[in-house]
């Protein structure tokens, strides 16, 4: 077995034009599928994929045809997961917590069909910062 290497961390700016390359077609639900003749990827599948990642079936189940990806550095990520500290990194966001609330609104925005295109902006204009508490109410 080969020992791993260290991964290209990819900037923002390289995330947002891979995803509006043209080259990825949007799924949901998972990182990576083969969908009958065609490859989809989540968001953040795109992310895993322009870092390097190798692709394996998560499943022998000939229904299941999701992937796990295998980082350079030999962490794998399951299908249905998350890459926190690869996303942390391309990021630059000190916080855990934070990277996991930002991860949840991607996935949230890929599965409710945002377009590439769209998430593209909201990563180059960081809006994914705003704060999604109410305002304070008055009593």
């Amino acid at each position: 077995m080969s020992s791993p290497v260290e991964m290209k961390i990819p900037t923002v700016e390289e995330w947002a034009t891979a995803l509006e390359s043209g080259k990825y077609i949007q799924g949901t639900g998972c990182l990576r599928r083969h969908e009958g003749c065609s490859l989809t990827h989540c968001c953040l599948g795109v992310l895993l994929d322009i870092a390097g990642s190798k692709w394996t079936r998560e499943n022998k189940n000939l229904n299941d045809f999701s992937e796990n990806a295998i980082l350079p550095d030999g962490t794998e990520i399951s299908s249905s997961g998350s890459p926190i500290v690869l996303l942390q990194n391309v990021l630059d966001i000190k916080s855990r917590m934070e990277t996991i609330n930002i991860s949840n609104i991607l996935i949230n925005l890929n599965d409710c069909e945002t377009p590439f295109s769209e998430i593209a902006k909201i990563l180059r204009n960081k809006t994914y910062f705003q704060s999604t508490n109410p305002p304070d109410q008055e009593s």
